[in-house]
């Protein structure tokens, strides 16, 4: 993931993904959540402090130094009102952004106000304009276009209604130039300020991710990996008796088995590695693959593992192409059936279904094992597993298994279901997008 491509972002510095951005926003939220508030009310007072010692020696053509005074109280009032409506909130309040943009569109208007009452007769405008503008775009954390609005009403009421004849046309056509330009560099420095802090927050993010990462992958080296050494052990075992007692029909039986789990071993390596590479350099994206070969390789990983406790896998999954990542499926599949090879009983069977739900591919892994109690399946659906527990024939788990299932159909925005009732069976359902 490059944080600083350019494609990440809009023109005004926000990300252009709405899931990441609000994402930052709680980020910034939880981290600089008084820079809300301290800004704008210091923004708010020092206008009221503004308006104490200067309005009172200005010229009032109409209206007075009073109703600006007034005008000014309200507006500390409204900021110092941001406390009580926004700062126990605990996750990023949405409208603060408004509320912001209304306290500056008030102090702006006070501004409006005083110069139409003074008929622009004053030289204190264009340096309270100045540092107004400053303190939209740097000081506040407002968004661009709140910002810029307000910025530009009053470069447009000092073009218009300031008195130029007090410092001559060429000097005020000079001052708006300035303005102006100030203005611009203000809405370069407002971008990069944000862009900054949205990649430094993305690269946190990529940093927890990569985190993940490793510790998935070990968790699948850990829990995948036993299941054809487990087949090969056993197998070594039976091909040993078979030896001794001369069988050697059956001895060649476990023979192939070995090979075949050697087989499945090596593959299961070689796409870990593959795995590994792609989400160390962030190019594990979805392409087009057919579901059934998905399943299939799936559900052949899993056969020894199933011809073991003589469990039937059956699989009704028909030949469709679409977009998805069949490192990922191909591990939650096989991660589910073998699941259920754990907790059926021998001679049981396994069925492995496909469907399209509108824009949706259902893909269902349903068992006749001991299923599982309301407790432990409330937990699951929360993604929550820290039990461990023995299948049927006393093999152990460590729950690595399901949670890998949770987070590899998160990280790829995908959904699972879960239905199971206690001694019948369950069912695990996962809904793929069509793209």
């Amino acid at each position: 993931m490059n944080v600083e491509e350019q494609s990440n972002y809009r023109f005004s510095g926000q990300l252009r993904d709405r899931d990441q951005e609000a994402l930052f926003k709680e980020y910034y939220w939880q981290q600089s959540k008084k820079h809300f508030f301290v800004s704008y009310n210091i923004c708010c007072i020092l206008l009221l402090f503004a308006g104490i010692f200067f309005d009172f020696h200005r010229t009032f053509y109409w209206g007075s130094a009073n109703i600006l005074i007034g005008l000014r109280l309200i507006l500390v009032f409204a900021g110092l009102l941001m406390f009580p409506l926004f700062y126990k909130k605990v996750h990023y309040p949405k409208a603060i952004e408004e509320y912001g943009f209304f306290l500056m569109l008030l102090s702006t208007l006070i501004i409006i106000l005083l110069t139409l009452m003074t008929r622009g007769n004053s030289f204190t405008l264009m340096p309270g304009i100045l540092i107004m503008t400053c303190s939209f775009y740097i000081v506040t954390p407002a968004p661009l276009l709140y910002a810029f609005i307000s910025s530009t009403l009053l470069l447009v009421h000092y073009i218009f209604f300031f008195n130029f004849e007090l410092v001559g046309l060429n000097a005020h056509i000079y001052m708006c130039f300035m303005l102006c330009a100030i203005n611009i560099v203000l809405i370069y420095i407002k971008i990069v300020q944000s862009k900054s802090q949205r990649a430094s927050f993305l690269a946190q993010e990529y940093l927890k991710e990569l985190g993940y990462a490793k510790d998935t992958i070990l968790s699948l080296i850990g829990h995948d990996l036993k299941n054809p050494l487990t087949v090969i052990k056993s197998r070594v075992e039976i091909l040993k008796k078979s030896l001794e007692n001369d069988d050697i029909e059956r001895a060649n039986k476990q023979v192939e088995s070995i090979n075949s789990a050697s087989d499945n071993l090596n593959g299961l390596l070689q796409n870990l590695l593959e795995w590994a590479i792609s989400i160390k350099s962030s190019n594990a994206k979805n392409e087009s693959n057919c579901v059934q070969n998905a399943c299939a390789n799936a559900i052949d990983f899993c056969e020894d593992l199933a011809i073991g406790k003589s469990i039937n896998i059956e699989s009704t999954i028909h030949p469709l192409k679409f977009c998805f990542n069949q490192l990922m499926l191909e591990t939650v599949i096989r991660n589910l059936i073998a699941n259920s090879i754990k907790y059926s009983f021998e001679n049981s069977k396994i069925s492995v279904t496909g469907e399209i739900l509108g824009s949706q591919y259902k893909i269902t892994v349903k068992d006749e094992g001991i299923g599982i109690d309301e407790d432990f399946l409330e937990e699951l659906r929360k993604g929550v597993n820290n039990r461990t527990s023995l299948g049927t024939q006393g093999e152990h788990g460590h729950g690595v298994g399901l949670k890998l299932v949770f987070h590899l159909l998160q990280s790829h925005q995908c959904d699972i279901d879960i239905n199971s009732t206690k001694d019948a069976g369950s069912k695990f359902s996962v809904f793929l997008p069509i793209i």
